[in-house]
């Protein structure tokens, strides 16, 4: 080196110096390469003495992507490819906190001047506090993010272009002064694009949805927080087993991601394992972590594992974390499996279109339970999400109990109940108040789901018979899990009500079993004849459901009684004397069925319990203790096998599992309430079954085309209506020989016959009123010791009879005992 140097000296001045200048050339030329530029070509400088690129000179701090095509969306053709950090940077003499340039040379516009001193708004036009956007037109309109804009739309208008801005309502709301910062929601770190890539917290474009979730006014599930930070299990994910609980408003599981995927899962661009799209943006289940392969779906219902994202919680009860506006503080069982509600006639799902990528989310649960959110998020009014479709489903912030949707009532008010059950079970010409007709006839609500003209015809029995059960007229009391407890007052006094969830689990009923999955009672019936029952006669039944096989062997009818008897008994009201009216009006109480139907009483219609079991009768004692021929014995049954025959013509419409059966059979095959309770006009057509309306009191049935219409004190057979004639064939009773009644005489022959067809005498004259059971053979009452509602006739058979067996009656055995009062 030191020769070199002496060699050097020993030149020319001028030879020197060109030397030393080719020297430090070729150093910064070995320095640029080797250690500023990595391994890409050496690129001309700058002046500056500083790395060849921008992208090296800011990244070295600043890992953000820059804003261009590739980080965002095609959506307006290739742009930003040659962008950098110094596109809308300046390092020096810059006035603001960003270093946001003054001037931005724009890929279309030209070069724009640029005015920033707001870092909290967007558009504000206040001299010297211009921000990230502004309204103005034209060169005035001077806001960072929008001087390169000339494409940005949204709702079909202008957004934020550098000629100005035709969307006003594109997060107004947001900001303590106008239109929150852009860089809330469009973050540097995604490059400004429009939406999170995942792990940002929901609140920052989500605020209109998060805000009032963290509330506790209306109805919602309860945000504690929006965050994504991990929890104790090292997830952003709540996982929690079921049965699953979550805590009160304190619980930090208690966040969006509880239901909802994150973006860098959902969002297809971002996960190529997600072939479903943007719809698959809910979890499978809060007991299974999401991953970018599974445990996300675009559906609220799964036949599978725990049922999907709402059951997997709602499999059991939850305690709500706050007390909602009706009062209730626990959550419903909705389903003890998939399988329950997936054989439900509600089981279904209903489409809804994502505008972005068409992807389609099928809408199970929430097709019933929506929020009335409108619009569902300010996402969607952007353009985002659910916009483009017909249907837009969403569980959050709802002025409704159980978050129920609206299904186009215009003007909806708390609570909906039956409201909300007609707009499916009603046709398109059924409207009422605040309630359009639905669209298309023989389907439910949206379109979808095939409705039968059973279950349309709903609406019209509510709304047009008489005599019914009072859903219409009462409002609000009805609280789920009522009932549940021996006469814990929720079905008795002011509370008495009947609305449709009272007679139907709406997520386990089956088209063909309405009544499946409602709750009811269990009966241990008193061994002694027609008694009051009490609490330890009772066990609640969760699923009061009950099948049984007819006589035949081989017909199955789904019987009602464990469900009539939750309200119609003492379960209900406790003891019988604290039994309600049927009407304001009525001067008599109603009775406890569940005492009328004891299969230990001497006579009843068989609706309940086993009847091969021999019990023992009461003693037959005098007067009011004269029970019937056997007494004192046994008998099996105690509904008879040996008299009567039956009205083939309608017994089969009154109780569908007696059409093919012989009389024989039919005489000991089992009834439900709805065999004698039902609508008027009944068939097997499209008529359903059921007690819910009919024009003749007690809600009594009636076949279409019957003229047996009347129960009450007048009717006789020759009357010709007696409304018993629908099942009982009205020839054992107008037919002179006929005796196969059970009740002849020796002389008399049929003395049903004489007393009814040729005397006109009323059937309440020696009957009950309530034909339910009775401690008499054959329903029979004694004018001198039963009062209403049982005796419904002035007058009749007293207690001074002699029971004779049939074929063997006498005229002395009542007349001549002055067992028989002022009949006629």
């Amino acid at each position: 080196m030191s020769a070199i140097i002496r060699r050097i000296k020993g030149m020319k001045r001028s030879t020197r110096v060109a030397i030393i200048i080719g020297l430090i050339a070729a150093f910064t030329a070995f320095i640029s390469s080797n250690y500023h530029t990595s391994d890409r070509a050496e690129a001309a400088g700058d002046g500056y003495l500083l790395k060849r690129q921008p992208a090296e000179l800011c990244g070295g701090c600043h890992n953000l992507p820059i804003h261009n095509t590739t980080n965002t969306s095609p959506k307006y053709g290739t742009w930003g490819g040659n962008f950098t950090c110094l596109t809308c940077h300046q390092p020096h003499n810059t006035t603001n906190i960003y270093l946001v340039a003054p001037v931005i040379a724009t890929p279309n516009s030209g070069n724009k001047n640029v005015s920033f001193q707001d870092v909290t708004i967007g558009d504000s036009n206040t001299t010297n506090h211009l921000s990230f956007v502004n309204s103005a037109a034209g060169s005035n309109t001077q806001g960072v993010c929008q001087v390169c804009h000339t494409q940005t739309a949204g709702n079909g208008t202008q957004r934020w272009r550098n000629t100005g801005n035709g969307d006003a309502s594109h997060y107004q709301a947001g900001g303590p002064n106008g239109t929150q910062a852009c860089i809330n929601c469009h973050l540097h770190k995604n490059a400004f694009a429009k939406e999170s890539k995942g792990g940002m917290d929901c609140s920052t474009c989500h605020a209109d949805i998060f805000n009032p979730l963290n509330g506790t006014t209306g109805y919602h599930h309860y945000l504690n927080n929006a965050g994504v930070s991990n929890l104790a299990s090292g997830s952003k994910y709540p996982v929690i087993n079921q049965p699953a609980t979550l805590g009160n408003t304190t619980d930090a599981n208690r966040r969006c991601l509880m239901c909802h995927a994150d973006h860098d899962i959902f969002r297809p661009d971002i996960n190529s394992s997600n072939t479903t799209g943007r719809s698959a943006n809910l979890r499978t289940d809060i007991s299974a972590l999401p991953s970018t392969t599974a445990n996300y779906t675009n559906t609220d219902f799964l036949n599978s594992g725990n049922g999907g994202v709402c059951l997997s919680c709602h499999q059991s009860s939850q305690t709500k974390s706050y007390t909602q506006p009706d009062s209730t503080t626990a959550t419903p069982v909705i389903a003890t499996t998939p399988s329950v509600f997936n054989a439900s006639a509600h089981q279904y799902t209903v489409p809804s279109t994502f505008a972005t990528d068409s992807s389609t989310f099928n809408a199970n649960c929430s097709k019933c339970h929506n929020d009335n959110m409108n619009p569902k998020s300010s996402v969607e009014s952007s353009g985002l999400g659910e916009s483009g479709s017909a249907n837009k489903f969403g569980l959050h912030q709802s002025t409704l109990r159980r978050i129920e949707a609206t299904l186009g009532i215009t003007s909806p008010t708390d609570p909906l109940e039956e409201q909300f059950c007609y707009r499916c079970h009603s046709k398109t010409t059924d409207t009422g108040t605040n309630m359009p007709a639905k669209t298309v006839a023989n389907k439910d609500w949206y379109g979808v789901a095939n409705m039968s003209g059973k279950s349309e015809a709903i609406y019209s029995i509510f709304n047009t018979k008489t005599y019914k059960h009072p859903v219409n007229t009462i409002s609000g009391i009805h609280k789920p899990g009522d009932g549940s407890a021996y006469n814990d007052g929720s079905l008795t006094g002011t509370n008495r009500h009947a609305e449709c969830e009272d007679c139907h689990n709406p997520h386990a009923a089956e088209a063909t079993t309405a009544l499946y999955g409602v709750s009811g009672v269990t009966i241990s019936n008193p061994t002694t004849q027609f008694t009051d029952l009490t609490s330890s006669n009772y066990t609640y039944a969760s699923n009061a459901s009950v099948t049984a096989t007819q006589s035949d062997g081989t017909t199955k009818i789904n019987l009602d009684y464990k469900l009539c008897l939750k309200c119609h008994s003492n379960w209900a009201y406790g003891a019988s004397s604290n039994a309600p009216n049927p009407t304001p009006s009525a001067s008599w109480q109603q009775t406890n069925m569940a005492m009328e139907f004891n299969i230990n009483n001497y006579s009843y219609h068989y609706v309940e319990g086993n009847i091969s079991t021999a019990a023992a009768l009461p003693s037959n004692g005098s007067g009011c203790n004269s029970y019937g021929p056997n007494a004192g014995s046994t008998q099996i049954p105690r509904a008879s096998t040996s008299y009567g025959n039956f009205n083939t013509t309608y017994v089969g419409v009154m109780e569908p599992t007696l059409a093919g059966l012989t009389d024989t059979q039919r005489r000991a095959a089992k009834l439900r309430c709805s065999s004698c309770h039902g609508i008027d006009g009944a068939s097997s057509g499209t008529t359903p079954e059921g007690p819910h309306g009919s024009a003749y009191a007690f809600i009594l049935k009636v076949p279409s085309g019957s003229s047996y219409t009347t129960w009450n004190n007048s009717v006789s057979a020759y009357s010709g209506n007696v409304w018993c004639f629908n099942c009982h064939d009205p020839n054992n009773f107008t037919n002179f020989s006929n005796t196969g009644t059970g009740f002849s005489g020796m002389m008399w022959g049929n003395l049903h016959y004489l007393h009814s067809y040729s005397h006109n005498r009323a059937c309440q004259y020696c009957h009950v009123a309530i034909p339910h059971g009775w401690k008499r053979y054959r329903f029979i009452r004694f004018e001198d010791c039963e009062s209403a509602p049982y005796v419904g006739k002035t007058g009749g058979l007293s207690s001074g009879i002699i029971w004779a067996t049939s074929g063997t009656w006498s005229e002395s055995y009542c007349h001549g005992q002055g067992a028989v009062g002022s009949c006629g």
